[in-house]
This record gives C-alpha cells, structure tokens and sequence, in this order.
C-alpha cells in the first residue's frame, strides 16, 4: 500500500513539475504557431506550423531579413512577416531592388519572383470600391495597393518618406514586408504600417511542419 502511494504521489509531482516546465517554456521561451494566409509565400504557405522563439530578439536583437510574429494593435491580429529595415536606416525600391541608405541589397528568397514577376499577379484582382466611402488612410492605402498592382516589378518602386513623414525609419520601430509583395499587407499600408519593436512576440528559428526547415 505505501508503495502504491509513493508511486501515485511521484506520479503526481513529475506531471505538476512537467506542467509547470511546459507552461514556462511556452508562455517565455518558445511557442508553436500556424501561420495564415498567403503573404509568406512561397516561402511560407499557409497553416504551416513554426517554432517562435520568444528570447531570441529580445538577447540578440533583429537582423535583416529575420522572420518574426509580431501583434498589430491596430487589426488585433497576429502576423508573420521578414524584417526589411531597422531603426535608423533610410530604404527605397527601385527597378526592383532594396537600397538601404543607398546601397544595394540583394533578396535570394525571392530571386525567382523579381524575373518573372507577372507571373505572380495573375491571380491578383482590384476589388471594386467607392473612393468617396473611404477615409484619408483608406485612400492611401488603396493607392499604394493600385501602384503594386500595375508595377512592372515584383516589389513596387517606393521610398520610406513617400510612405511616411520620416525619411529613417524611427527608434524602436522596425519595417517589414511580406515575401508574396503583390498580395502582402506589411508596413507599405498604414493599417500595419512601422512595426514597435515592444510588438514583437518572436523570431520564427523553425518550420516543423509539413516540411522541416531552419530559418
């Protein structure tokens, strides 16, 4: 009988210890999410399943191009997006490429998309709307909309003053764009716009499913 309750009651304390265990390293450490929607694409399609690291931006900081989950006050949603441009920095595309403070920088993940990039927007279709319905932001954003629609280029041409009043991008704000530019609501539109660096719920390290991959 006292074995049976010195088992129950080991049984007991590892599972607590586990739970316990468990809930810090999701709550803290690392949590596991779907993403959603095809603003990632093709690098990530929709309903994969990632691993987010909850300390690492927060040790190391951000780096160019690093993939986060980040919450938008603004749409009450969470998004997952590539890191563009950083605090300080000044950014323009032109004839598809990133300059950042003048220079030049390359995007392998989406090599394929800037040479063929009409190939990308032919499911891509203006939804009819009143311009006369929407408010100042509305309008913006349905301008910035069209542009990317009837660019020759993959990413339409732009620079962060055009977009905002700021020629850098401010302190503690970060600028991110979706991989699938056609169809990605990123800091182009004033509905996400600059991302507050405090948003920011995680760097994406893993995809673990459907097909592993390290980022």
């Amino acid at each position: 009988m006292k074995k049976i309750f010195l088992f129950k009651r080991t049984f007991y304390i590892s599972f607590l210890i586990t739970c316990a265990i468990y809930y810090f390293l999701s709550s803290f450490v690392f949590g596991i999410y779907p993403t959603k929607g095809e603003s990632m694409q093709p690098t990530l399609l929709n309903d994969d399943r990632l691993l987010v690291s909850k300390l690492n931006h927060k040790v190391v900081g951000f780096k160019r191009f690093d993939l986060i989950q980040f919450y938008s006050e603004k749409q009450n949603k969470h998004f997952v997006k590539r890191v563009i441009g950083l605090p300080g920095e000044r950014i323009e595309y032109k004839n598809d490429n990133l300059y950042i403070d003048g220079i030049v920088i390359e995007e392998p993940f989406i090599a394929a998309q800037k040479e063929s990039p009409n190939k990308y927007k032919d499911n891509t279709k203006l939804i009819n709307v009143n311009p006369e319905q929407l408010n100042h932001d509305q309008k913006r954003d349905l301008d910035i909309y069209i542009k990317q629609l009837e660019s020759p280029y993959y990413t339409m041409d732009f620079k962060l003053e055009e977009l905002y009043k700021s020629k850098r991008i401010p302190d503690n704000f970060i600028f991110v764009l979706g991989d699938n530019r056609p169809l990605s609501d990123d800091s182009r539109y004033s509905d996400i716009g600059l991302v507050p660096i405090s948003s920011v719920e995680g760097k994406i390290l893993l995809r673990l499913s459907p097909n592993f991959e390290i980022f």
